[in-house]
């Protein structure tokens, strides 16, 4: 019920990224959600 309050009121903000490097194969530079907002996008992506 919060997200959907948050989103319905439009007071929702991203939280920002995570960033962390993977080696193999070769150096990557990776950035990283939060979860919520991982969802937040599905549902976006699908909806519209």
């Amino acid at each position: 019920m919060w997200l959907y309050e948050k989103l319905k009121t439009g007071t929702y903000k991203h939280g920002g990224y995570s960033i962390f490097y993977v080696t193999e194969p070769k150096l990557r530079r990776i950035e990283k959600s939060r979860y919520i907002d991982r969802i937040v996008h599905r549902w976006v992506v699908d909806k519209f």
